[in-house]
């Protein structure tokens, strides 16, 4: 499956197989959009779950069940609040980039495209205006015995365990995301794919940003462990060797890879 997945044209070289054939397209659509709506920085690593139904049910691989959103929707622990860019899940420096190629494919982005203007746009709206406060209404006691419980381990990480302000965080951060996801899976707008290799071109995330717009690069602590005495020095584009100007709007995919230098 992962073979086909990665081939340009999408046909296992080995099989001649489409990795259409091997994975139940909307189970994985759906899967893609949920995880790239919310942020969740475990969508694509240790939080992910795949399942293959007996034959007589289905020959495909099907995503799912979707689980695990402590780290997600902007919220702490999440490597990366920022509501306007792409993150395929590959937020994890341990995580899957199954998803960033599935989105080479036309026919995988159609789906997500059509998938995403049939429900979820119009439910994040939903979700934003009268679920979040629906939820906490069911929760706020079970809330409040939970900051009693972990009170020690809240203040140890810098946090008092008030949950009413995050709440407003959460709305804020899904109303962006629902304006920008908007722009480009129902307006069109072109995106380009910018992936940071770690120094030694091991460790990769990719981020998708509109073109002509600013991307926040990532911090070395999202993909790797830093060695003793060392800090970044920069990320330079390896079709040009150029160090990367973070002032200027991103006009072209680009694969960015990491320095480091001794701790000054």
């Amino acid at each position: 499956m992962e073979a086909a997945v990665r081939a340009p044209d999408g046909i296992n070289p080995k099989t001649g197989k489409s990795y259409l054939e091997y994975i139940d397209l909307s189970s994985f659509v759906e899967k893609y959009i949920i995880e790239e709506i919310s942020k969740n920085n475990g969508g694509g690593a240790s939080s992910s779950y795949f399942y293959k139904p007996n034959d007589r049910v289905s020959n495909k691989i099907f995503a799912g069940p979707v689980w695990d959103y402590d780290k997600a929707y902007g919220e702490r622990g999440s490597y990366n609040a920022n509501p306007r860019d792409l993150e395929y899940m590959t937020q994890r420096l341990e995580g899957t980039t199954l998803f960033r190629e599935l989105n080479k494919h036309a026919e995988f982005r159609k789906a997500v495209a059509a998938c995403y203007a049939d429900f979820f746009s119009d439910y994040m709206r939903e979700i934003y205006e009268e679920k979040i406060d629906a939820y906490y209404r069911q929760i706020e006691a079970a809330a409040a015995m939970d900051r009693v419980r972990w009170s020690v381990h809240y203040s140890e990480n810098g946090w008092d365990g008030e949950i009413v302000e995050g709440l407003q965080k959460v709305k804020e951060f899904v109303r962006e995301r629902k304006i920008f996801l908007d722009e480009v899976w129902i307006e069109g707008k072109e995106t380009c794919t910018v992936t940071f290799r770690e120094e030694q071109g091991k460790v990769e995330t990719s981020m998708g940003v509109i073109k002509g717009e600013k991307l926040i690069p990532v911090q070395p602590k999202d993909m790797w462990a830093m060695p003793d005495g060392m800090e970044l020095e920069g990320w330079y584009d390896v079709k040009t060797g150029e160090r990367f100007d973070e002032s200027k709007p991103i006009e072209r995919d680009m694969i960015l890879q990491g320095r480091l230098r001794e701790k000054k």
